[in-house]
């Protein structure tokens, strides 16, 4: 599925920061293990996010020692605007193949990255965890 000498980008979400990581081809072959070592955990979930992208979380975030939490209040999906996340976050997009099946890509157009963090991720509200 890869272009030749194409770069690809996954934005890192966590509170107060977004980052993009620039994806090296090689780790690219498996996005299951990619989503799990930039993302820093071991346990991923799917967020219903838009027709295009995924958001996807640490599932494990909650429990984790982390002070801080975010929710974003232009996520598109309205359910989960003001939903707090813990850990760290990030988008793909969404791609079918010849067969039908559904699968997960990073980005390789830097302007689709920057146009999607900006409409729907430069606004956090954060919150403290409370035990």
């Amino acid at each position: 599925m890869k272009k030749q000498n194409t770069k690809y980008y996954l934005p890192i979400i966590e509170p107060k920061n977004v980052y993009i990581s620039e994806v090296d081809p090689n780790d690219y072959e498996n996005m299951l293990k990619l989503l799990y070592k930039k993302l820093q955990c071991n346990i991923v979930e799917k967020v219903n996010f838009n027709d295009k992208y995924d958001f996807i979380i640490d599932e494990e975030g909650t429990f984790k020692e982390h002070n801080l939490g975010y929710s974003l209040p232009n996520f598109p999906n309205k359910y989960f605007q003001n939903q707090p996340f813990f850990g760290k976050s990030t988008i793909v997009k969404i791609k079918e193949n010849k067969e039908g099946e559904i699968y997960w890509t990073c980005f390789d157009d830097f302007k689709e990255l920057s146009d999607v963090l900006i409409k729907y991720i430069n606004k956090q509200r954060i919150y403290k965890k409370t035990d």
